[in-house]
């Protein structure tokens, strides 16, 4: 599996490509990185967060954002196989989603900007 690098990085070979467990890394990164109905030929791919921007910084809210995000990221990443997720806040500003899957452990950092 290979993936075109999401901030289409470019090395002295050109593109960079990810391969494999990298891949998977890409491609939750970019999701995150995007929320639904930005991408125009693609309107549905994407987060879809939004809503949680200001809630509550509760186990409750943790709860539902892994709901969320497992229902719809494995909807889009089709082949992603989520084993596990945590969401929580290590500052007021931040949330940190830590999935796990078949290639390892994705763990990213977001601001509510991002959301």
């Amino acid at each position: 599996m290979q993936a075109l690098d999401h901030l289409l990085s470019v090395s002295a070979d050109g593109l960079t490509i990810h391969h494999d467990s990298q891949a998977i890394h890409n491609n939750v990164q970019e999701w995150f990185a995007n929320a639904q109905f930005t991408i125009a030929d693609n309107p549905a791919w994407g987060h879809n967060l939004s809503p949680f921007r200001f809630a509550p910084q509760s186990e409750d809210t943790a709860v539902a954002l892994e709901i969320s995000i497992v229902k719809k990221l494995s909807q889009d990443v089709e082949w992603l196989s989520i084993q596990g997720i945590r969401v929580s806040w290590p500052a007021i500003d931040v949330m940190q989603v830590v999935i796990r899957h078949q290639m390892g452990t994705t763990n990213l950092q977001l601001s509510n900007k991002e959301l």
